[in-house]
């Protein structure tokens, strides 16, 4: 899937994200509604760091008319785990980029010596291949599609809400890409609905303040009742199902069509 995106995809919208994007943006929508051709970039479990890298390696060959980002707090602007696994799958681009280059070294200083090792570079993609295979679902422009719909017993389950502590360096890169495309293509940072959730806290402050100071969109659904409280359109708490995908896709898709216009 990594080399599809950046060595073959060129589509007029690439949609970013974690899971919540691969698996709730349905690109044939985009597609009607917006007369454009659309790829889903979403990645299961990866934040601005990971898709920081691949915006470079796609934007060496191709720059699309719209980039929509998909943004989850915890993987995008919040101090979780190790942030080794977010530039895990890019060790096959190292030497390629020298900001690429520069983003391993800033998440670990280590990695400059463990890159001399051919195997090292290349065991992530072949590990990577292995749980593709063993995992494989149905794909349709990059689109993950899910029919499973929530249990009751989640349905039910109340969602802890947490505020998380900042991460500055991915603070750092969610700026660094904005400040990348900018000039170049129409950035829309989207929150999809997440089951359950009625305040999202301070978590989503530190984007507010970037759009605000760059000028870029910013539309918000994360605690959207319309949504998140009919379980009906869910697979678990954190994502929409293929039925929840289609309700969604209309709407944000429409959303998006109005700013394409008006501004």
């Amino acid at each position: 899937m990594d080399n599809l995106i950046c060595d073959s995809i060129d589509a007029d919208i690439l949609i970013f994200g974690s899971s919540r994007a691969h698996q709730q943006y349905y690109p044939k929508i985009f597609m009607d509604s917006l007369n454009m051709s659309c790829y889903n970039c979403g990645s299961s479990g990866m934040g601005i760091l990971y898709h920081y890298g691949r915006w470079r390696m796609i934007s060496k060959r191709h720059i699309p008319r719209v980039v929509v980002y998909d943004v989850l707090p915890v993987l995008d602007m919040m101090v979780r785990d190790d942030n080794v696994i977010f530039i895990n799958p890019l060790r096959r681009y190292y030497g390629k980029d020298s900001l690429v280059d520069r983003l391993f070294y800033e998440v670990d200083s280590n990695e400059r010596l463990k890159m001399l090792s051919n195997t090292y570079r290349y065991h992530s993609s072949i590990m990577g291949l292995v749980s593709d295979y063993r995992n494989a679902t149905v794909y349709e422009d990059g689109f993950e599609v899910v029919t499973a719909k929530m249990p009751k017993d989640d349905a039910l389950a109340v969602t802890e809400k947490v505020d998380y502590e900042v991460d500055s360096l991915k603070l750092q890169y969610l700026e660094q890409f904005i400040l990348e495309t900018k000039d170049k293509i129409k950035l829309i940072f989207v929150a999809s609905p997440r089951w359950g959730y009625q305040t999202s806290g301070k978590a989503f402050e530190p984007l507010l303040e970037l759009c605000a100071k760059y000028n870029i969109p910013f539309i918000d659904h994360y605690c959207d009742s319309t949504f998140n409280t009919n379980p009906e359109l869910f697979s678990n708490e954190s994502h929409m199902n293929v039925y929840g995908a289609d309700v969604w896709s209309k709407e944000i898709a429409s959303e998006i069509k109005k700013l394409l216009i008006f501004n």
